[in-house]
């Protein structure tokens, strides 16, 4: 081995090592992000959960939605506007989890919602509702 040709194998040498070390932080970043994204999504949830349960008129009207889902128009325009409302965060929401899974930012179960949330969208008022809105990917 000459002396030109040590510099350049502890050269290239240097390059295979920085490479390693840059897919590794990469890596470790992509989890943390995954992670992250994983912690605001469940925090959102708890959040709303929070906040509906502090709310006096909500509990009352998804009780009523539960045991007998009536249509929208026993409602008085007051509910109908909050429900619009609710359904309307909430699948923007779950719009949300639903892009971050199609990017591979989090994995499918982040888009599994909690069985009480599934009973929701399968109710004829709700479906009417994501019909209407023309939201395809929760029916």
């Amino acid at each position: 081995m000459n002396r030109s040709s040590i510099p350049e194998a502890l050269a290239a040498i240097g390059v295979i090592v920085s490479l390693i070390f840059i897919g590794v932080e990469i890596r470790q970043n992509t989890a943390a992000a995954r992670g992250a994204t994983f912690q605001a999504i469940s925090e959102g949830a708890a959040q709303s959960a929070f906040d509906a349960a502090a709310n006096d008129r909500l509990p009352r009207l998804f009780a009523q939605i539960r045991a007998s889902d009536p249509p929208l128009s026993e409602f008085s325009a007051e509910e109908q506007e909050r429900l619009r409302f609710i359904y309307l965060f909430a699948v923007r929401r779950l719009e949300n989890v639903w892009v971050q899974v199609n990017e591979g930012v989090v994995d499918q179960g982040a888009f599994e919602p909690i069985p009480a949330s599934r009973r929701v969208r399968r109710s004829p008022l709700v479906r009417g509702l994501l019909e209407r809105w023309q939201i395809s990917f929760l029916l």
